[in-house]
């Protein structure tokens, strides 16, 4: 997990600086403390799921649809949007250098438990319904965006199955 994160700062160019100044200091990949998941429970007709087809795609959706409600994640930025509502705790996220992007442990009899192996690190990309400040351009999720992401997962599994070590 530190070497993932090591990595991923590294190739941003990263270390001992941030583009975003203004961001709450918790979440500066240079100092974040990892946090406890925030996941939304929402009605299951207010979300619509895209997903790759995929074998882990298919475990996903098993694993967070519950009683009819999805369960979303919630980037540690949003939660205060709805400050009323009862949040479900599972697993841990740390900061990568992409404020959207966390490093998510899934924990033992979590959410994801039956999905990720014991030990595994997922990087997940997480909703911002605000612009995050000091970053230039709108770097939110937006349907397009996960569409496209969707079609790039289809593709790199199809060149992975053809050719795995090219």
């Amino acid at each position: 997990m530190r070497d993932l994160k090591y990595l991923e700062q590294n190739v941003n160019d990263r270390f001992g600086t941030s583009a975003a100044p203004a961001i709450d200091a918790s979440l500066l990949p240079e100092t974040a403390a990892d946090h406890r998941l925030k996941w939304r429970k929402l009605p299951g007709n207010d979300v619509t799921i895209l997903d790759d087809g995929s074998d882990i795609a298919g475990q996903l959706r098993s694993a967070l649809q519950k009683d009819g409600c999805v369960l979303l994640p919630i980037h540690p930025l949003e939660a205060d949007r709805w400050p009323d509502e009862e949040f479900i705790e599972s697993g841990t996220v740390s900061a990568s250098a992409s404020y959207r992007t966390m490093f998510f442990e899934p924990e033992p009899g979590g959410l994801l438990s039956g999905v990720a192996n014991s030990g595994m690190t997922l990087m997940m990309k997480l909703h911002l319904e605000r612009p995050l400040p000091g970053i230039d351009g709108d770097r939110r999720l937006s349907r397009q965006i996960v569409q496209k992401c969707i079609i790039l997962s289809t593709a790199l599994q199809k060149v992975m199955r053809e050719d795995p070590l090219g």
